[in-house]
């Protein structure tokens, strides 16, 4: 049976002295945190010489200064955060960046660490594992009638049974909960949206993810499995891990607590 309402994430709190102390994986460990980008009352010089000559660039490209501002702020935890885990300086992680594919970790940081960030407004999504590959997607709901369109565009047939009976805030929640399965997916396999989500099926939660044609060429021997959640701040978001069920912890690090 498919479970239309997302987890209630038991997130932890986490404080600036607890930080490097969480930030340790083993197999079947998989971290998300979730991070506050609004950073109210921040001092962009000191955030900026933390982030490398791309980021300042794209930064800069930014022109309102809200959007400048949460762009700053979700690289700097990012580098903070996985930077703990490779116990490294934040100016010390380095990203590989292949066209068309999601950002990676240099290997000359020598570590074998997966990750994955989403945001949406003024949210983040920090998922890190460790030898899993992985995928996560983070929405805040909107209601509009441009979302019928999206379903029928991007749902399959069995996907919008699901949708029977549903009205208002059902609805809404069956496709955001749809929605952000098939993004954290694509996000996995490292394709956006060059593949089409009509090419993958999320109809119950046992099998979380079906890929069809020419996304049946990134199916795993030991399957993807889908754990959809919410956050403080209303979003709904996805993970999606390559083989069994992993191990989740949440952690909720504000930027008042970090900075």
């Amino acid at each position: 049976m498919f479970d239309i309402f997302p987890l209630d994430a038991p997130w932890q709190s986490v404080r600036q002295k607890q930080f490097t102390d969480l930030c340790h994986l083993s197999e079947n460990d998989v971290h998300v945190w979730l991070l506050d980008i609004s950073a109210a009352g921040y001092r962009e010089r000191d955030f900026l010489i933390t982030l490398d000559a791309n980021e300042r660039e794209r930064a800069g490209g930014y022109r309102f200064p809200d959007d400048r501002t949460r762009f700053i702020t979700r690289r700097v935890l990012q580098r903070m955060i996985l930077g703990a885990y490779l116990s490294v300086s934040p100016q010390q992680v380095k990203f590989r960046h292949a066209a068309g594919a999601k950002p990676q970790l240099y290997n000359d940081n020598k570590t074998a660490l997966e990750f994955n960030l989403s945001f949406s407004q003024n949210e983040a999504l920090l998922a890190i594992s460790k030898n899993t590959v992985l995928g996560v997607d983070l929405e805040q709901p909107q209601a509009g009638r441009a979302l019928d369109l999206v379903a029928k565009e991007n749902f399959t047939e069995n996907e919008h049974e699901l949708f029977h009976g549903k009205v208002g805030p059902e609805w809404l929640q069956v496709f955001y909960v749809l929605w952000t399965r098939k993004e954290a997916m694509l996000k996995a396999i490292g394709q956006g949206l060059s593949l089409s989500p009509l090419l993958l099926e999320t109809t119950s939660d046992a099998a979380p993810v079906q890929l069809k044609g020419a996304a049946a060429d990134f199916r795993s021997d030991t399957g993807w499995y889908a754990t959809t959640f919410s956050t403080a701040g209303g979003a709904i978001a996805s993970i999606v891990t390559e083989g069994k069920e992993p191990r989740l912890s949440f952690f909720r690090l504000s930027q008042n607590e970090t900075i």
